[in-house]
């Protein structure tokens, strides 16, 4: 029997699956302590805590690790900051993946800079819903093969903070 030959390029690629977790201000904190089998509101405290406590080693952001702390302890929504906080308390390389405005999904890599030069860190995902201000876990459901569809998809990749949708950390400006 003769095997057909495809002429179909294949990319192997991450499996990604969105997990709802629970809409209320713990959110983004729900999110990221899903992996870990940790609750949000707890790991809430954490952030808010080492931030407290690693806000004089952030330069020229320090009144805003501080400000931003202040925030999470007073219930406020956690959100760019405290991610930034989150990779460097767990070294871990995040990355924020988010409906752009045309549908397309960005993704923004959220990572401490003091991290970024570690090609080896894992990974951990969210997916941020920037209609209703709602993370989401975002975890690889594991690998498979996609197929390239007729018409080429756009690159959205970018990784920096400054191309994210407008509103996308509410109003404070875009820290490294």
């Amino acid at each position: 029997m003769r095997q057909r030959q495809h002429n179909l390029l294949q990319a192997p690629a991450f499996l990604l699956g969105k997990i709802e977790v629970l809409k209320d201000v713990d959110c983004l904190f729900h999110a990221l302590a899903y992996p870990d089998g940790l609750l949000g509101r707890d790991l809430r405290y954490q952030v808010a805590a080492f931030m407290r406590q690693q806000a004089s080693t952030q330069g020229a952001f320090q009144a805003t690790w501080l400000h931003d702390a202040d925030e999470l302890l007073s219930g406020q929504q956690g959100g760019y900051t405290a991610i930034i906080a989150f990779s460097l308390m767990k070294r871990l390389k995040i990355e924020v993946h988010a409906d752009g405005p045309s549908g397309a999904i960005t993704i923004i890599d959220a990572t401490h800079p003091d991290l970024k030069v570690d090609p080896n860190l894992p990974v951990r995902r969210v997916f941020y819903n920037g209609k209703n201000r709602h993370y989401e876990a975002f975890v690889e459901l594991g690998r498979g093969v996609v197929f390239p569809t007729s018409e080429p998809m756009p690159c959205t990749r970018c990784s920096c903070a400054c191309h994210a949708p407008p509103g996308f950390y509410g109003d404070k400006g875009a820290e490294p």
